[in-house]
């Protein structure tokens, strides 16, 4: 008898559970029929139960939305709209996210879920995502950069009876790495974003503290002229102008072709003598290589190091012979380079019949330096003989003068040790004569 009514008590419980399991199942198909959000489910804190997804994103939208950014620089202010710089939300894959809880391959995990959120205290939330325009920090900080940033201005220096150095100022430029990592970490729905704009200085590439180490003359060379060519003189001129007040820095080359400027009529040059394969002709910058060859002797007596000379095919009569620099346009240059931890500067001057190049540095640094110059060998020129019937038999007349080869050394003594600059040959030149073969009548 007791055992009977166990039996029967057992069978209603069980009755009664499938019943509520019955329930709960079809319960959970409707729900889940038409395409709504289930229960205790939030997106950025708003309750979309119940929703479908364009109720959903409506409400989303409503409740969620950029606002401005401000931005603080230099005791002012600029107010940008995030909604008009391209900032939105992926408002979609949140709700989408929100759609497949309950709706997964997994039955028993639906089940589960459903119960969970419709019974019991579950609750899932989602999160709307900023969009944020990759870009947004580039057009900004070009909206901005004129008003804040300010490029460094040199420090400067004029030599004429003293040596004067005017101090430069810093500049200002705005930290881009800061500045995007500042706005893509500040920017949050709902709320107006407030942006200090960070700046840091920025240093004059030449400094005061540099150009005071230039303290006097650490070499200066002069050559002489005839007052006489004009246009020869006139490049002679022009070609110190350019090269006139010039500040090189520590490490940097100056290129004399670069500094001069291209050999032509817009540039103000005139036509004089040139030499050309050995021959004198006439041409376009005529002069200019006695202003780099002066240039060149004031360089070897300041230390500078020489990158790159050439001497002439014809010795020249302004400098001895392996002191001389020729220069052609896009072909010959002459380069040193300032290899002193300080600056160099160079002054020239033109007056009537000579130049002069001087370089200023620090002089405490430079040592007395001399050069000598050796002609080392001299190999007589070849002499040639042409008969001419139009000249009297007997006479000789000299068409070509002709040259001699002539080898040099060129040395830097500093502190009494001799360093060979450079080997120099000036090649020889055949001397012509034209010999009469006219016989008298």
């Amino acid at each position: 008898m007791l055992k009977s009514k166990f039996l029967r008590i057992a069978l209603v419980l069980i009755g009664a559970m499938l019943m509520s399991g019955g329930f709960v199942i079809h319960s959970y198909n409707t729900s889940v029929s038409d395409d709504r959000i289930l229960n205790s489910i939030y997106i950025n804190g708003f309750d979309v139960g119940g929703l479908n997804k364009d109720e959903a994103r409506d409400a989303i939208r409503q409740n969620n939305s950029f606002k401005n950014l401000n931005l603080v620089y230099e005791g002012s202010d600029h107010v940008y709209s995030l909604a008009e710089l391209g900032c939105e939300f992926d408002i979609d894959q949140a709700i989408n996210q929100a759609l497949q809880v309950g709706r997964s391959e997994d039955f028993i995990k639906n089940i589960s879920d459903y119960v969970g959120l419709k019974f019991l205290d579950d609750s899932r939330t989602f999160e709307v995502k900023p969009q944020i325009p990759q870009d947004i920090e580039d057009r900004i900080y070009e909206d901005i950069k004129s008003k804040i940033e300010r490029k460094p201005e040199n420090a400067s220096i004029s030599i004429g009876s003293s040596i004067d150095v005017k101090k430069g100022e810093e500049g200002v430029k705005i930290n881009r790495d800061e500045f995007r990592k500042a706005i893509y970490d500040s920017i949050k729905p709902n709320i107006d974003v407030t942006v200090k704009v960070p700046i840091e200085s920025v240093t004059p590439e030449i400094t005061s503290e540099e150009l005071s180490r230039i303290d006097g003359i650490i070499g200066s060379y002069r050559t002489n002229f005839s007052p006489n060519i004009e246009g020869r003189n006139e490049n002679i001129r022009l070609a110190a102008q350019y090269m006139n007040n010039y500040l090189l820095m520590p490490g940097e080359v100056f290129s004399y072709n670069k500094v001069t400027r291209l050999k032509t009529v817009s540039n103000g040059y005139k036509n004089a003598t040139v030499i050309v394969n050995g021959e004198i002709e006439e041409g376009l910058g005529g002069g200019v290589c006695q202003v780099s060859s002066t240039l060149y002797n004031s360089v070897l007596y300041s230390g500078l190091e020489i990158v790159q000379r050439r001497p002439h095919s014809i010795p020249s009569s302004y400098v001895n012979y392996g002191r001389d620099a020729v220069v052609s346009d896009n072909a010959i240059d002459f380069k040193f380079k300032n290899n002193y931890d300080f600056p160099v500067y160079l002054k020239t001057y033109v007056g009537s019949s000579s130049v002069t190049v001087t370089i200023y540095g620090n002089t405490v640094s430079v040592p007395e330096i001399d050069i000598i110059s050796n002609v080392v060998s001299v190999k007589p020129r070849a002499v040639k003989y042409i008969d001419d019937p139009d000249l009297e038999k007997g006479k000789e007349v000299v068409k070509t003068k002709g040259r001699d080869e002539i080898r040099s050394e060129t040395y830097v003594v500093i502190n009494g040790v001799k360093k060979l600059v450079s080997k120099d040959r000036y090649p020889s030149q055949t001397k012509v004569i034209m010999r009469g073969t006219k016989e008298e009548v």
